[in-house]
């Protein structure tokens, strides 16, 4: 496990303070509440720059929510 803030990452994740993926491609996001999630980066600073997918299938801006995405790793 990477610590990062107050969550430990799982392995094989990088944290967004170390690198981010490119834009528009999609992730395995592992998020603020614990949770896992596939997301992708926008570009879009001042919305977070974060849409995850919720259970539902949709996605959605994180900022409103007020989750954010910890690390995120490659989908295999």
């Amino acid at each position: 496990m990477i610590k990062a803030t107050s969550v430990e990452l799982p392995t094989h994740y990088t944290p967004v303070g170390k690198s981010l993926p490119d834009i528009g491609k999609t992730v395995k996001c592992f998020m603020s509440n614990g949770t896992e999630t596939k997301g992708h980066r926008y570009e879009n600073p001042f919305r977070g720059g974060w849409m995850t997918m919720y259970a539902n299938g949709l996605y959605a801006n994180q900022i409103w929510s007020g989750i954010t995405v910890l690390g995120w790793k490659e989908i295999n």
